[in-house]
């Protein structure tokens, strides 16, 4: 039987990455090949743990990269060169690599080519997305190398099973730690107004200060969930969501959530056209997933927060509307239709 070595981010406090990898195990099945990956590593020495996975790449048949944005360093460039060092330690002892997920950005001459020319010599590359694959396809070119054929895979997380909805009683808030949190203020302040009771959610480890102290000084309960599980019982009584983050997005869809993402980054903006896909592919096992989410091509937030209100979820006003529009003058959105 082959073995195949799955590396991302898991078990490092991400809800989002670990219910990837609990899709993959509950979706993905074959006879003849088994799969394994690391036990949680979350305050294990990075060196010490590289090690560990040099040692499972070679004792494996092969190497999957699966996740969402495992290579970019836009977190740091110790993760990015984390992963290309385990595609590079595959080829060194001459095993398969495919790489599954996203492509995150990558700032510096010397990281974008080097990407490029780890991607160019992988046995296979999906994307979940085609910004993903344009930026896969300039990295390789920045590195004079032929990009090799992209294929498409969608979010492993959008293969979990879908949740009914119980209730509406609440709106959640999936927010990313800011340096600013005035912004974060100026919105609660104003989603106040629908009546609404409100939650902040953390979906990684690395925001869970930031919102607890807003938190406190707003008022609002917040939560921290730690799997699939926990935030399937959160969305499955929410009445709607605005998230930052990706899978927030992901688990509204899931939900039947009418959900607000706030699409800044190429990510989340390339979700409104391949959920479509992603549900074109799954439509044999089981209906779509309760509404399509469509692109709002405005420059912005507020504009795209007040049709979502409109439409959705009714209770705010046009004059309500002023102060967040100078604080989020730059920002575009995806609404469901």
């Amino acid at each position: 039987m082959k073995t195949v070595f799955l590396l991302g981010y898991y078990g490092q406090g991400n809800v989002g990455d670990d219910a990837i990898l609990s899709a993959f195990f509950k979706t993905v099945s074959a006879s003849d090949t088994a799969f394994s990956t690391l036990p949680s590593g979350r305050h294990e020495n990075p060196v010490l743990r590289f090690f560990r996975v040099a040692r499972r790449i070679r004792k494996a048949d092969g190497l999957w990269l699966v996740g969402g944005n495992l290579l970019q360093n836009e977190t740091s460039n110790r993760s990015l060169c984390f992963y290309l060092s385990a595609l590079c330690t595959a080829r060194l002892f001459k095993k398969p690599q495919t790489v599954f997920g996203g492509v995150g950005e990558i700032t510096g001459n010397c990281w974008q080519r080097l990407t490029g020319l780890c991607l160019s010599r992988a046995d296979g590359l999906y994307l979940r997305s085609e910004e993903d694959r344009k930026t896969a396809r300039n990295l390789c070119r920045k590195a004079n190398v032929a990009c090799p054929p992209v294929g498409y895979f969608p979010d492993m997380a959008l293969f979990l099973p879908p949740v009914p909805k119980v209730a509406k009683e609440y709106g959640v808030l999936i927010l990313k730690k800011r340096g600013n949190p005035v912004p974060h203020k100026k919105l609660i302040a104003l989603l106040i107004k629908t009546k609404k009771p409100l939650w902040l959610v953390g979906f990684s480890s690395e925001d869970e200060d930031y919102l607890r102290a807003l938190g406190e000084e707003t008022g609002l309960p917040v939560s921290m969930p730690k799997d699939e599980g926990a935030v399937f019982a959160l969305f499955s009584r929410a009445a709607f969501a605005i998230s930052e983050r990706y899978h927030g997005g992901i688990f509204s869809l899931l939900s039947h959530t009418p959900c607000l993402l706030e699409v800044s980054s190429a990510k989340n903006h390339g979700l409104s056209a391949e959920v479509e896909r992603a549900a074109l592919i799954t439509a044999a096992s089981r209906p779509l997933f309760g509404f399509h989410i469509a692109t709002l091509y405005q420059e912005n937030f507020s504009l795209a927060l007040f049709a979502f209100f409109q439409r959705k979820i009714g209770g705010i006003s046009a004059s309500d509307f002023e102060d967040i529009r100078r604080e989020m003058k730059t920002r575009r959105a995806i609404t469901p239709r």
